[in-house]
């Protein structure tokens, strides 16, 4: 993302821009932690695995050729759901059975409004970029109002779940 990040003020100040001699100590620390953990994986059901595996493929094609999701509308959103897939391992990996579908939907449209909620700042330097993203497609304004709507969803529905909704009503 280097191409983008220096038309971002936040990347100077408050993340680290790697440069081009980091890379290589990156894709070692990388390699190094990937080896340590990959024995975890022998411990695991062999269905965690496959979401976690899942989780670990769309993180690497949301920013990394050919795919590059970040710089698709909707896709970018759509792919951080993938951030539930470890929440679903362990869930799995603890009750042997996964929450029920409308849970899965709602822990979806929450990370998906909390992407576009993040993207926003970074609209100005993602438009210099020429990354086309949800944020950018829809502007600020509009980005607020589907982050709005959707965590207006995630909560009507969570609280459709619990005992709490009969108070509201």
């Amino acid at each position: 993302d280097k191409d983008i990040d220096i038309y971002n003020p936040k990347k100077r100040k408050e993340e680290l821009i790697f440069q081009q001699e980091n890379i290589e100590v990156l894709k070692v620390g990388l390699v190094i932690v990937g080896i340590l953990t990959l024995p975890v994986f022998f411990f695991l059901k062999p269905l965690s695995v496959i979401f976690l595996f899942a989780l670990y493929l769309l993180a690497y094609f949301y920013s990394c050729k050919p795919f590059r999701f970040k710089e698709k509308v909707i896709l970018d959103s759509i792919t951080n759901t993938a951030y539930i897939f470890a929440l679903l391992a362990s869930y799995y990996e603890i009750k042997g059975e996964f929450p029920e579908s409308i849970i899965l939907f709602a822990m979806s449209i929450l990370m998906m409004g909390m992407h576009i909620y993040s993207a926003i700042p970074d609209i100005e330097s993602d438009t210099k970029g020429s990354i086309r993203t949800t944020a950018t497609f829809l502007g600020s304004n509009r980005s607020f109002i589907l982050v709005t709507f959707l965590w207006f969803v995630f909560a009507m529905v969570m609280l459709s779940k619990s005992y709490l909704f009969f108070v509201f009503l």
